[in-house]
């Protein structure tokens, strides 16, 4: 009959069904591999930065934290020392000395200031990269992942993915992840507190105008790591 010749069977219906639920399934696995490359190629990428990030921080640090202060140590031997074994020429030696302080003062003022901002700089800088860096893998998905996968194994990572229902996963605090903009606010902000160590002496290194221009970028962290925890 005409009813017979215009429907397809229920074999043929049975294979169109069929094939089409196992293109969906294939689908299903390209983009997950596709996700699971992107995540761990992403995941390189973003720890390599925060490690160059992170070794320039130390590296500043270590110059501002320097023990008793940077530049602020002289001559180690003991003024009676000296004084005793130059008595005839003490006066000379105390002008040599004073002078070579103001210089010490000087260098001081010049380099810790810039030391200081140019720290603040490459923190500030990081978090807009990192900033960036999420919100592109938030085109896959994969921006939860990448901010809850630091201290857990690859596998464990690529299981999330393959995993994946449709709701975030976030095993770890994301405000606490190298791949974080707010790791790097915070590591900001804490740049005010060796500034205000009297162990350091960096407070007496600056000028008002550069510590007017210090208190503005740390206004401006503070304002940035509220947005991203607001944003959480």
């Amino acid at each position: 009959s005409s009813s017979s010749l215009s429907s397809p069977s229920p074999a043929r219906r049975a294979n169109k069904e069929s094939s089409s639920s196992s293109s969906r399934m294939e689908e299903d696995i390209i983009g997950k591999m596709e996700r699971r490359t992107y995540l761990r190629r992403k995941r390189q990428i973003g720890k390599a930065v925060a490690e160059a990030a992170d070794r320039a921080r130390e590296a500043f640090i270590s110059v501002m934290t320097h023990p008793g202060g940077w530049m602020m140590g002289g001559d180690t031997e003991n003024d009676d020392t000296k004084r005793a074994n130059n008595a005839p020429d003490m006066e000379h030696g105390e002008e040599e000395q004073e002078q070579r302080k103001a210089e010490m003062r000087m260098l001081r003022s010049l380099c810790l200031p810039r030391v200081v901002l140019a720290l603040h700089q490459v923190l500030d800088q990081t978090a807009d990269w990192m900033e960036a860096f999420l919100d592109d893998a938030r085109a896959y998905g994969v921006d939860s992942l990448l901010l809850s996968s630091d201290a857990r194994d690859d596998d464990n990572k690529e299981e999330d993915v393959d995993n994946d229902d449709g709701e975030e996963s976030v095993h770890d605090e994301p405000l606490q992840s190298p791949l974080s903009p707010a790791y790097w606010h915070k590591m900001a902000m804490y740049i005010a507190e060796i500034v205000a160590n009297d162990e350091y002496e960096l407070s007496s290194a600056f000028t008002a105008e550069d510590l007017k221009r210090f208190m503005e970028l740390m206004a401006e962290t503070a304002v940035k790591l509220l947005h991203c925890s607001s944003a959480k």
